[in-house]
């Protein structure tokens, strides 16, 4: 019984004791404050990632072509096609004449002229870019269901059309002068 009786003595003393205590209380309010951080910080974590495994998806699924439809010294048609089932919007159309001892990289800014309803592309549809001489070089409107780029081609050996969505994606045809 003596051991039993010393057990409990030691027990009591040690809960009326207040020493220490605010070293633990300390202590469980730091370790809370942590579990609260990287929780957070794995659901933010958690949240970025199923955002850019969507953006990544869905450039994926917005594959974009581009072919010349006809080309004169005055001009020609260039046409652009969503072959995804995303849609997506034309940003720029890089036009790189190209000659034998040097290159010229210029382009058009969708973004800058163009609303964005016609120059939205939805999955399976396509839009012409009519390439007209005129002026201001490299501006483009539209002109009804089309996008009007002035531009004419000059004689080099080698013109690229290049277009870029808004997804990032990109398409190129090059035509031969």
């Amino acid at each position: 019984m003596g051991v039993n009786n010393r057990g409990y003595r030691a027990l009591s003393r040690l809960l009326r004791s207040r020493s220490g205590t605010a070293e633990i209380v300390g202590t469980v309010m730091f370790l809370v404050i942590l579990l609260l951080f990287f929780s957070n910080v794995f659901l933010w974590h958690d949240q970025a990632t199923r955002d850019m495994d969507a953006v990544i998806l869905d450039r994926v699924n917005s594959h974009v072509s581009i072919e010349i439809l006809s080309m004169n010294e005055s001009g020609g048609v260039v046409e652009v096609a969503n072959n995804g089932g995303v849609g997506f919007s034309l940003s720029r159309l890089w036009i790189i004449e190209k000659n034998n001892t040097e290159q010229n990289h210029n382009y058009t800014d969708f973004k800058k002229t163009i609303p964005i309803s016609h120059r939205w592309l939805s999955g399976g549809s396509t839009i012409n870019v009519t390439l007209l001489a005129g002026s201001p070089l490299y501006e483009a409107v539209v002109m009804g269901d089309e996008i009007w780029v002035y531009y004419t081609p000059p004689q080099v050996d080698e013109v690229t059309f290049k277009i870029l969505t808004d997804l990032g994606n990109t398409a190129a045809v090059k035509y031969y002068g």
